[in-house]
């Protein structure tokens, strides 16, 4: 039995990536998830869009903004915070948020959750 590499390189992980179409705008696609599944990183895209994308969180996730402008409303608390290129966003497990964009933004992510689940 082989140990697992302590370190290791996904050739053209980010290239070989795949959105998928969330609806409202939004696209998701993961690009690789840890050794033991336990966190997983990739990319989400938002368009802009007449209505928002909705989305209740069942993990943490932190979201670097790439390019553009992504508008995040908390569900509960109907507080908005607009995050733009270099921002990072800090995504409580349980959060319901409403995503949007007054153009378009891109987005990496890295998720307290395994490859695909949402």
């Amino acid at each position: 039995m082989s140990a697992t590499p302590k370190i290791s390189v996904v050739p053209s992980a980010y290239e070989n990536c795949k959105l998928t179409d969330l609806g409202f705008g939004g696209a998701l696609g993961d690009i690789v998830s840890s050794y033991g599944n336990s966190l997983t990183c990739g990319v989400y895209e938002q368009k802009k869009f007449d209505k928002v994308l909705n989305f209740t969180y069942k993990y943490d996730e932190l979201k670097l903004v790439l390019e553009g402008e992504l508008h995040v409303k908390d569900v509960g608390t109907g507080e908005t915070v607009i995050a733009k290129k270099g921002d990072v966003l800090n995504i409580a497990k349980g959060a319901e948020l409403d995503f949007s964009s007054p153009d378009y933004a891109k987005v990496y992510f890295v998720g307290l959750r395994g490859a695909g689940e949402l």
